[in-house]
Order: C-alpha cells, then sequence, then structure tokens
C-alpha cells in the first residue's frame, strides 16, 4: 500500500491528482535552544534509568518576555526578548512510589504547584503562568498526561518518541487539539462541553532527541522492569534463545468443551 502511495506521488504530470498522495510534511527545524533543554529532559530520564524507574524525563520552561523589551505574550514574537526559566525537572516515579500516576509531567506539575502556593517562585507564579510555559518531555504525554497539560493549560509541548501505545498528543488520541463544538460527536455533547479556558488546546512539536529517548528505553526494557506485577514482566533477553523451535499450538479436537 505504502508503495503504491508513493508512486502515485512521485509520477510524472499526467498523473491523475485526485488518486496521488499529498507531501509529507515538512520534519521540524530544532534550534540550540531546543536542543538544549531536551538534552535536559534525557538527562532526568538517565536519572530514572539509573534509579530502575521507566525513562522518561521532563522539564518545564518558563517564557516569558523581559520587561525591558515591552509587552509580549507567548507564542507572538513582535520582537520582545524573551527571558527562560526552568521551574521543574522531574523522571518517573512509579516503581519508587508504587503508583501509576506518577509520570514525570504529573510530578513536575505536582513540584509547580506546590512551589507557587508556598511562594519559592521568583517572580511570583500562579495557574495563569501555564499558558507561559514550554514542556520538554522525552516521551509524548500519555492520555492522561496529555489531558493534564490541556487542564493546566500549557503552552506548548516538545517531545521525543511517539508513544504508539497511549499516546494523547496524536498517536492515539489527539487531547492537545483546541476543542469546539464542530469536534463534538453531536449537539448534547457540545452542550456539556468543559469550560472554554480548558479547551484551548497547545501546540505540540514531536520528534525532538527522539533517538536519544529511544535508546534510553530500550536500555531499560532490555534488562527487564523487575518491579512490574509479575504478569506483566517480559522476558529477559538472557532467557531468549532465537534459535529455539516455535511450541506448537495446540489444536482444539471436536469433542473438547470451550470455557
Amino acid at each position: 500500500m505504502a508503495s503504491s502511495s508513493a508512486a502515485a506521488a512521485g509520477g510524472d504530470g499526467g498523473s491523475d491528482s485526485k488518486h496521488s498522495s499529498p507531501p509529507p510534511p515538512p520534519s521540524p527545524v530544532f534550534g540550540e535552544r531546543e536542543l538544549k533543554y531536551m538534552d535536559l529532559a534525557l538527562a532526568q530520564a538517565q536519572l530514572a534509568l539509573e534509579n530502575d524507574e521507566v525513562p522518561v524525563g521532563c522539564i518545564f520552561v518558563w517564557r516569558r518576555p523581559n520587561n525591558s523589551a515591552g509587552n509580549g505574550s507567548y507564542g507572538s514574537g513582535g520582537g520582545a526578548e524573551w527571558t527562560d526559566q526552568i521551574i521543574a525537572s522531574a523522571y518517573n516515579q512509579t516503581n519508587i512510589s508504587r503508583n501509576g500516576s506518577k509520570h514525570c509531567e504529573l510530578v513536575a506539575i505536582d513540584s509547580i504547584t506546590a512551589a507557587a502556593a508556598n511562594g519559592s517562585l521568583s517572580p511570583p507564579f500562579d495557574e495563569s503562568n501555564f499558558r507561559d510555559c514550554e514542556l520538554f518531555v522525552t516521551v509524548e504525554p500519555c492520555i492522561m498526561c496529555a489531558a493534564a497539560l490541556r487542564i493546566i493549560g500549557i503552552g506548548k509541548v516538545y517531545f521525543g518518541a511517539a508513544n504508539d501505545k497511549f499516546g494523547g498528543c496524536g498517536s492515539v488520541y489527539s487531547l492537545h487539539t483546541p476543542y469546539t463544538a464542530a469536534s463534538a460527536a453531536d449537539a448534547s455533547a457540545a452542550a456539556v462541553s468543559p469550560p472554554i479556558e480548558s479547551c484551548l488546546g497547545y501546540e505540540c512539536v514531536p520528534g525532538l532527541r527522539a533517538t536519544a529517548a529511544i535508546d534510553i528505553l530500550k536500555q531499560f526494557y532490555l534488562r527487564g522492569n523487575d518491579k512490574a506485577p509479575e504478569a506483566k514482566r517480559k522476558r529477559k533477553p538472557s532467557a531468549y534463545n532465537p534459535n529455539a523451535p516455535l511450541p506448537l499450538k495446540p489444536q482444539r479436537q471436536p469433542n473438547d468443551q470451550l470455557i
């Protein structure tokens, strides 16, 4: 199927445009700033690996215009000079806490809200400032975390590796996209929609240091997660013999009862 699409896209000018595939979107170009911050998130993932945690790490960057540059707004450019402040860094803590909700994004959000409450962030931070923040996380936020980021009103998310099983930012669900009445399944769903403040959505930029993020995950899963429930543990590579014959699948006999 992919080869036929490629052929259609690469045909000559006489090809029927209705049957040609649209060109793929251009790959994002990352600057020194984005690479630097994702490297810090990867350092958090490395700490997780060293502590037998699922190696996903993140940092939150509060991005605001300098006072000397005049009033600016997030993402508007306008020649304003921006100040970046890292206000949280975290890695997954699901194993150490025995709490499956302790993904790095939620750990970092808890840290920020606690610091904001006790006044230890300078300048003062309140929940409206999440709109001026960027999240750099090594793996696409899961559905739970993507929803939480939507609720707090995050400004922008950069992530590395896609999360094909549980991704909430495009791989499985697209919880980052703004909500509109037209996107509701029907009028009744629109009538009970959340407040508009929680429906703004946020921009997601994938693929930043994706290979490095995947390499750290491979290191963890190749050695096995001993903290996982027994039924969910994967067989370690040392026990895997690629030359062993495949087990025969038992055949059901006509008189066998179905359970």
